[in-house]
């Protein structure tokens, strides 16, 4: 990956997982349907970009 130091790939990866977890905590505090998927989508999109991240892969793709 161009432009990005080993150091600051593995800081930003960590980032995202503190995020990731942080929202997984909130999702199951909240009890509201519509907020419950809200926070699905944004764990969902974290999870992508973390695995595109430890892949070295940024082309579109689905990871189901």
């Amino acid at each position: 990956m161009e432009g990005r130091s080993v150091l600051e790939n593995k800081e930003l990866l960590t980032f995202l997982n503190k995020r990731l977890l942080h929202l997984k905590k909130r999702r199951l505090i909240h009890i509201i349907f519509a907020v419950r998927n809200k926070n699905e989508g944004k764990i969902e999109e974290i999870e992508n970009i973390i695995k595109r991240l430890e892949t070295d892969n940024f082309e579109n793709h689905d990871y189901d």
